[in-house]
């Protein structure tokens, strides 16, 4: 039986263009911000922050902030 893969691509418009680009920006610098917190947790306290406090802190933030994060 053989697999066949599909690839589709993605003709968004200027707005949506815009859009996507916004929301990349945003992730990029929301992982820099939790992969810094990580390293100044470790120099700091020499604790390693593992994915659960840091899930839980960001739905904090996204609550705090409806029109950044939280959109």
């Amino acid at each position: 039986m053989a697999l066949r893969s599909y690839k589709d691509r993605l003709r968004p418009n200027r707005a949506q263009a815009a859009a996507l680009d916004a929301m990349l920006r945003d992730f990029c610098s929301l992982y820099n911000a939790g992969l810094q917190q990580r390293i100044e947790a470790f120099r700091r306290r020499r604790v390693s922050l593992g994915y659960a406090p840091q899930a839980n802190e960001l739905k904090a933030c996204r609550t705090a902030d409806p029109e950044g994060l939280g959109r």
